[in-house]
């Protein structure tokens, strides 16, 4: 089922900007055109591209089960449910974290 909101943090929200926003730098040296390799000081390390169909997109390099879009990004990293990653998110394409009702 389409969502518009969904569709809308992956593709207006740069996961490389948000990563950094969470502790992660980037890796000039070892990225390369197209595809950013990021680090954080835990020991992740993980590489984002922007697909064909403009969702920006990551996966780990330690763990092959750590993939996906900026929503399992946040799933797996702050372990929330998709209501909170909404909350959470919504700021970041210029929305209040909650919609409230009128």
């Amino acid at each position: 089922m389409f969502d518009p909101e969904l569709e809308s943090f992956k593709n207006s929200i740069d996961l490389r900007a948000y990563a950094a926003g969470n502790g992660y730098t980037l890796d000039a040296r070892e990225s390369w055109r197209g595809s950013a390799v990021m680090r954080h000081s835990a020991g992740d390390k993980i590489i984002i591209k922007r697909d064909a169909d403009g969702h920006y997109v990551y996966f780990s390099v330690r763990d092959d089960s750590d993939h996906g879009t900026i929503i399992d990004f946040v799933r797996h990293r702050l372990g929330l449910s998709l209501g909170s990653v909404r909350k959470e998110l919504r700021p970041w394409i210029g929305m209040p974290p909650s919609i409230l009702p009128p």
